[in-house]
């Protein structure tokens, strides 16, 4: 869950005439900063203008300088340095429309002032991001991200995957022991694995009404099944009570890769319901990876 007194503050206002930075990733993904001032500073610390505080970013990491109509990017001798389309700045650059600021594993991207590509980002910072009944991202958020990271990794080739965690025989355990039940063990894994297998920078989510998706960012398919099978023992030896009744919960877990070969987000997304559907096919308590032979590419 969000933590919302660690959440960045971007810019107030939300002016159509604006030049502005998106934020392509994280906690908030789709938010934009609103470049409406003569310098502003981005960073991990809270006396920013814009604070960012995804994984490896400086204390004060950058800035966006106005002059006349133009915007320039100056690094603020940042420990990992600032990119700009993929590429280490050296000393200031100036923005053109689409480009790719890197800092740490923090993603933005500039859209001028007057651009359409606003109205898309407004949208999206709009939508009702929490499930309300688990406290997790919804699943509408799920698919903004996805389909933002997929953009994204096309041009700057950062590795991510997506989980899709399903628990075994809910039908079953909704007939015997009732709604109660399957709420009170909803409630409980939507507690349990963000305090033992997320990080900031990933996004943990509801997928369905008795499935999750994790969303790992900057992780190889080989880590991502280390995760997975943590996850799946975490709940499998957890013990679930339930009115002095003991729940024998397990869960089924899929595992796909983004690759330039997949396309977008929503690709990635059939590909990991795929494998989960092998590893219910199989039993259930298990980690399906994606096989692309298997799926056809």
């Amino acid at each position: 869950m969000i933590d919302a007194v660690n959440l960045p503050s971007p810019n107030p206002g939300d002016e159509a005439d604006c030049a502005a930075l998106a934020m392509l990733n994280g906690n908030l993904s789709g938010t934009l900063f609103d470049l409406n001032r003569e310098q502003l500073s981005f960073g991990r610390l809270p006396e920013n203008d814009c604070q960012l505080l995804e994984a490896n970013v400086s204390r004060r990491h950058f800035q966006i300088i106005r002059d006349g109509d133009s915007y320039l990017l100056k690094d603020n001798r940042s420990t990992n340095g600032t990119f700009l389309n993929n590429i280490k700045l050296e000393g200031v650059s100036p923005l053109g429309k689409g480009d790719i600021i890197r800092a740490g594993t923090a993603l933005l991207k500039f859209i001028p002032a007057g651009d359409a590509e606003r109205g898309i980002y407004a949208r999206l910072k709009s939508k009702t991001i929490i499930d309300e009944q688990t406290g997790c991202f919804s699943k509408g958020y799920l698919l903004s991200v996805l389909d933002a990271m997929a953009g994204e990794s096309a041009i700057t080739g950062q590795l991510f995957c997506l989980l899709l965690l399903d628990i075994d025989n809910f039908a079953a355990l909704n007939e015997v022991h009732g709604k109660a039940a399957t709420d009170y063990v909803l409630a409980e894994i939507s507690r349990l694995i963000p305090r033992n297998g997320t990080r900031q920078t990933d996004v943990f989510a509801r997928h369905g009404s008795n499935n999750f998706a994790l969303l790992l960012t900057g992780t190889p398919l080989t880590n991502a099944k280390q995760v997975a099978e943590r996850l799946r023992k975490l709940i499998k030896e957890r013990e679930f009570c339930y009115e002095q009744q003991r729940l024998e919960i397990s869960l089924s877990i899929g595992i796909a890769q983004y690759s330039k070969e997949t396309g977008s987000g929503l690709d990635l997304l059939k590909r990991t319901e795929y494998v989960l559907h092998q590893a219910r096919k199989a039993g259930g308590d298990r980690v399906s990876l994606h096989n692309a032979s298997s799926f056809g590419g």
